[in-house]
């Protein structure tokens, strides 16, 4: 139990909340995005359809953040993890 412990500690990793509809976790160079049913059913499935939407727009545009991977039905998208645009960007 300590060793499992240990390596978790060593995994830098992340969690935001700020969002209102997923939840995301920042693990070393990705970002995993998970649908937020704690605020409720409605949100939840709006996370669902915005995982969905990320994954369409990569497959349609060049100009979209790639989708690295994914569970069927937007539980879960996995992308590069990126920085956070400026006021002035």
């Amino acid at each position: 139990m300590k060793f499992i412990r240990k390596v978790l500690m060593m995994i830098k990793f992340k969690i935001i909340r700020t969002g209102v509809t997923r939840l995301v976790i920042l693990v070393g160079t990705i970002a995993f995005k998970i649908p937020r049913f704690d605020n409720g059913w409605a949100a939840g499935l709006r996370g669902l359809l915005a995982n969905i939407q990320e994954e369409t727009f990569y497959s349609i545009s060049d100009k979209a953040c790639p989708v690295l991977a994914s569970i069927p039905g937007g539980w879960l998208i996995a992308m590069p993890r990126c920085q956070p645009l400026t006021d002035n960007q």
